[in-house]
């Protein structure tokens, strides 16, 4: 199925120039007539986009120059980020010079009409000179290096060791803005591995300076220009240091990591502070990037103009324009987000929309190919990402602990099984970005990327955890081996690896609820387990054994009657003293988090 190019919403002569598709065709066009492939990676919300479109790709020269002597192909970055992965420049939009086989010649980001007129001539000429002579060195370079990671020996594995999460953090601390909160200056991005690493940081050894920063951030980004007050919802990233001044445009992925985020400061402070500024957020990401029956959209547009305008003046005018493809990635975030917010806010509302996303990701799957990337888009063009299958099982193990219906585990399993079988490669733990099978033309599989790669490892353990049945711990183990001579270099956005490999080492902290005479009483120990903001904590387990199942019959016997929770950590269990509020001390919970029957005034004693 042919994808329709998408350019600026504003009026624009882009579409007059002659754009193909990424494939097969574009690269034996450019070698037959001898031409440069310039590629386009552009992104639907991307303002700068938009005025590439309005300016450079509208004046009448440039598109001469590009028809004429070029063979122009256009990529839409949300729509195959494995392209983008491999040719981004830097930024959107990205203009770069192929080699009809496909090597980067050289490339950039916007570029005024005059410069860019100046750029394709020079192109040009250089191509009529030298192509024969480029093309040549191209295929020798080809031919001699090995076939992607395919042809790669297996690289020894690193060390891990308890460490590595300390390491991290140091990166973290080193980057720390303690002014304004995040991480660095500007752009300032949020950065949500980071600041969920610090909640760990900070429950596990109650150090005062990480949850500090993470609320120093959090607050200042609800009360800076990153976080609409008016239409809710969060911006992608600051342009400034103090949150103050957005890039307007706003992401479902970014929305749905926000409000986990705020979730678990709520459970874990009793803030409502960040209570209603998780239901904003949930509300803005039902509101607008959804069909409101579970299918969620990529992101809405970065309209500069609107947004500037004062509160009264927007509600006067139409809102930016939504891109109403469904991404699985997107997908999964936004199911796990509302299966939270269900629990942690006592709304079953939430808790179906989180059901009805998880069962529209399900419905997309195929037993042997996974998960496509858009949805929605007939076909499996732009399949086979490991990032969609990745995101896809931490979604099904959370729609599992959430909904307790077996099917959620089957498709964990399933999910998990497919993604070994086609993503992991060789006996040296290498994880590939793409299924070899779906690759787009002249891509070779590259190894994944850390927060991808640590993310899946994550989900093998908790899987291997609540599964019962097979371990994928040796898997995990594996995956998380192949990035422990190099997470160092990536600095603070290694927080996910840091997180990953904590869990290998510290294990899960399992909670199980049994006997279930008293419903409402089962119900509220189980929210209450479900909103825990304690690191690596799992709710439900499939079977027990051992020393396990002992504790549990122990605990059956004490709480005869009624529902018992019993809490698992390696091989050692017990249960909190009777009681809800003395579960929810013992879950990490805030003393007016509230319980049962509760509002948050009567949980504070008002």
């Amino acid at each position: 199925m042919k994808e329709a190019f998408r350019f600026s919403p504003r009026p624009n002569r882009a579409g007059e120039i002659y754009w193909r598709e990424w494939g097969e065709e574009a690269f034996r066009e450019a070698a037959e007539q001898g031409k440069l492939i310039l590629l386009s990676i552009s992104a639907v919300w991307c303002h700068w986009c938009h005025v590439m479109d309005e300016t450079t790709y509208s004046d009448p020269e440039v598109i001469e120059l590009i028809n004429r002597d070029f063979i122009p192909v256009r990529v839409d970055n949300d729509r195959h980020p494995e392209i983008n992965r491999r040719y981004n420049q830097g930024g959107w939009p990205t203009t770069a010079f192929l080699s009809p086989q496909g090597a980067l010649l050289a490339g950039t980001t916007y570029l005024p009409p005059e410069q860019m007129r100046e750029v394709l001539r020079r192109f040009r000429e250089l191509w009529r000179e030298k192509g024969a002579e480029i093309s040549l060195q191209v295929e020798e370079a080809l031919a001699s290096a090995e076939e992607g990671l395919g042809g790669r020996p297996a690289a020894a594995a690193g060390a891990l060791h308890p460490g590595i999460r300390d390491e991290i953090w140091r990166a973290v601390s080193r980057a720390m803005d303690h002014r304004h909160g995040g991480l660095g200056s500007a752009p300032k991005f949020p950065m949500f591995d980071a600041l969920e690493l610090a909640l760990d940081l900070f429950l596990d050894r109650k150090s005062p300076a990480a949850l500090a920063w993470t609320e120093l951030t959090v607050r200042s980004m609800l009360q800076g220009g990153v976080y609409d007050r008016v239409a809710g919802g969060l911006f992608r990233y600051s342009t400034t240091p103090d949150w103050s001044v957005p890039h307007y445009e706003k992401m479902l992925t970014d929305n749905a990591r926000f409000a986990q985020l705020l979730l678990r400061l709520y459970a874990l402070t009793g803030d409502d502070t960040y209570s209603e500024a998780a239901s904003g957020t949930l509300a803005f990401t039902v509101g607008t990037l959804s069909d409101g029956a579970g299918r969620f959209f990529g992101s809405q547009d970065a309209d500069e103009e609107y947004y500037r305008l004062d509160p009264e003046k927007r509600r006067e005018r139409p809102a930016p324009p939504v891109d109403r493809t469904v991404y699985a990635d997107g997908q999964a975030a936004a199911a796990v987000a509302f299966l939270k917010g269900g629990a942690v806010l006592d709304r079953p509302d939430l808790l179906e929309t989180g059901r009805e996303a998880l069962e529209v990701l399900a419905a997309a799957a195929d037993e042997d190919r996974g998960l496509p990337h858009c949805l929605d888009q007939g076909g499996f063009g732009g399949g086979g990402l490991l990032e969609d299958q990745a995101a896809a099982l931490e979604a099904f193990l959370r729609g599992y602990q959430h909904l307790e219906d077996p099917a959620w585990l089957e498709r964990s399993r399933a999910t998990a099984s497919l993604i070994l079988r086609y993503y992991l490669k060789g006996e040296g733990g290498i994880l590939l970005d793409v299924d070899a099978r779906f690759a787009p033309a002249r891509l070779e599989p590259l190894q994944a990327d850390i927060s991808t790669a640590s993310g899946l490892a994550h989900s093998l353990l908790c899987l291997s955890a609540i599964g019962g049945g097979a371990s994928y711990e040796p898997e995990a183990r594996r995956i998380l081996e192949a990035y422990a001579d190099e997470y160092a270099r990536y600095g603070f956005h290694a927080a996910p690896y840091a997180r990953a490999v904590d869990l290998l080492f510290s294990g899960p902290t399992l909670v199980t609820i049994i006997g279930s005479r008293e419903e409402e009483e089962r119900r509220a120990l189980k929210r209450m387990a479900l909103s825990s903001p304690l690191p690596r904590l799992l709710f439900g387990r499939e079977e027990a054994d051992g020393g396990v199942a002992e504790a549990m019959a122990g605990a059956s016997e004490r709480g005869r009657g009624g529902a018992t929770m019993v809490i698992c950590r390696g091989n050692s269990c017990a249960s909190p003293p009777p009681g809800l509020k003395e579960a929810a001390r013992s879950l990490g919970l805030a003393p007016s988090f509230p319980l049962e029957g509760e509002t948050p005034s009567m949980a504070r004693g008002g």
